[in-house]
């Protein structure tokens, strides 16, 4: 176990308030008034508890005033949203509150990256600005399908001189060596003119930049550089040209499909402030690193993974050799609950946390051709997403946990009949299996309505009963 010491009582309430800096998928933040309880009921004070899918930590962060927790998920920006706003600083007086924007933005860093995409791209520059001005939405839509970007056909490179030769010059094989090299244009040249404005995208390049040389010379400690990542993140999500403010695939605003409600929402996106919600991030950052929390920790840890090692070693070494503790209280585990991936959903998130320059995933039905979301290859896929793989993933689940915590505290969803996004396994096996690993069940009703994905139905909300469980005593 991890070792705790009492906190304040006066702090508790503050400690335990958590924030949500992106919109996200299936988040709890609307119900933690209806999940939390359960868990603090199964959770001592000062106990430990791991949180094995965590997302973006607004469970992790209820529960920092109460317990140690222990924070995983599969997708790295996930796991940086654990370390700022669950482990938090290790220094805090040193720490907290974090520099302003301007640190950054006003560094050489900043401002070489900054200097040298602005030159290149200045013609392009002028055109979006004037664009924006005017509220042109057929202008915006044209120019997001001219402006060039490594992965289009030449054909739509015509306009803009300068910007084909650095793209033609552009050497990915080296980039992808050493990514962090200048000047920093992964945004720029994947992801201006469809997920985001050109400006922003040159914002988004040269923050990322600045933000590693800093911490690289120790003007930023770890914590305060990821920490700024995060806040990169949230801009970045509030930013984005796509339905939901997620990244799944950007809006359309060209060609064929060109819609009017989709250039007014891009057109107003494209309009947001990258260092403005930067900043705004930040001092929310600020608050939640403020008050005291019990010690815990970050994981990336694949659940597959986890499972696998439990074949080959039992259940209890394959825990201790991921977690780092032989047993825990509790565990609370939000799995995905349909066939969606979260890695497609947050791959560019992902990707302004690797930086790494990655191959585009092709299209299977389009010879040579991309997919519209522009995907990493090798994105992770859950097999919880599969239904021909869930059933043995959750009785692993239930497997490792009856070996390894007191009780195991499952968030779940079962749907209607008629609707879509089918759950990739029933409510009913789901306490079949955990039957035959504990001796006791609760079941609970969660008052709350998801929004759907699927295409016919796209963010329509629907009535599909969320459940939470809890399992307790090994059989």
């Amino acid at each position: 176990m991890i070792e705790t010491t009492r906190l304040p009582s006066k702090k508790l309430e503050e400690a335990g308030r958590p924030v949500r800096l992106i919109q996200y998928l299936g988040s709890k933040l609307n119900v933690l008034d209806q999940i939390i309880p359960d868990i603090k009921s199964e959770l001592p004070y000062g106990g430990t508890c791991v949180d094995l899918f965590a997302g973006t930590t607004v469970i992790g962060q209820s529960l920092t005033n109460h317990s140690s927790i222990l924070s995983n998920d599969c997708l790295r920006f996930s796991r940086l949203f654990s370390d700022v706003l669950v482990v938090g600083p290790k220094d805090k007086p040193a720490e907290v509150p974090l520099p302003k924007l301007s640190r950054i933005t006003e560094s050489k860093h900043y401002s070489n990256n900054l200097e040298m995409l602005n030159a290149v791209y200045a013609e392009a520059l002028a055109a979006e600005e004037a664009i924006l001005r005017a509220g042109d939405k057929k202008g915006l839509g044209e120019f997001c399908e001219t402006l060039p970007t490594w992965w289009k056909d030449e054909k739509h490179w015509l306009e803009y001189g300068k910007i084909r030769n650095f793209i033609n010059e552009l050497d990915l094989v080296a980039k992808r060596k050493i990514p962090s090299s200048f000047p920093a244009c992964l945004f720029t040249t994947y992801y201006a003119g469809n997920y985001f404005g050109l400006k922003q995208a040159i914002e988004i390049d040269s923050t990322r930049f600045a933000v590693e040389r800093l911490r690289a010379e120790g003007q930023l400690t770890d914590w305060q550089a990821k920490a700024v990542l995060v806040a990169l993140i949230a801009a970045s999500s509030r930013a984005v040209g796509s339905a939901g403010k997620h990244f799944a695939q950007p809006l359309i605003i060209h060609g064929s499909t060109q819609r009017l409600f989709a250039l007014e929402r891009v057109l107003s996106d494209r309009m947001i402030s990258i260092a403005t919600e930067m900043q705004a991030a930040m001092d929310t950052i600020d608050s939640k690193a403020s008050p005291p929390r019990f010690p815990g920790k970050s994981f990336l840890v694949y659940f597959e993974t986890l499972v696998d090692t439990a074949k080959k070693k039992g259940a209890t070494t394959a825990f201790k050799e991921f977690f780092h503790v032989d047993r825990v209280d509790c565990i609370y585990a939000d799995p995905p609950y349909t066939a969606q991936q979260y890695s497609r959903f947050y791959h560019v998130l992902e990707t302004l946390v690797l930086y790494d320059y990655p191959p585009i995933q092709t299209h299977p039905l389009r010879s040579g051709g991309f997919t519209q979301g522009l995907y990493r290859e090798h994105r992770h896929k859950s097999p919880f997403c599969s239904r021909s793989a869930a059933k043995d993933v959750f009785e692993a689940l239930f497997l490792i946990a009856s070996q390894v915590s007191n009780s195991l505290i499952l968030s779940y969803s079962s749907t209607n009949n008629g609707s879509g996004n089918p759950r990739m396994i029933d409510t009913e096996t789901i306490l079949k299996l955990g039957k035959k690993y504990f001796r006791e069940i609760t079941e609970k009703t969660i008052r709350h309505r998801y929004r759907k994905l699927n295409r016919e139905e796209k963010n329509k909300r629907g009535n599909d009963p969320e459940k939470l469980y809890i399992f307790r005593g090994m059989r």
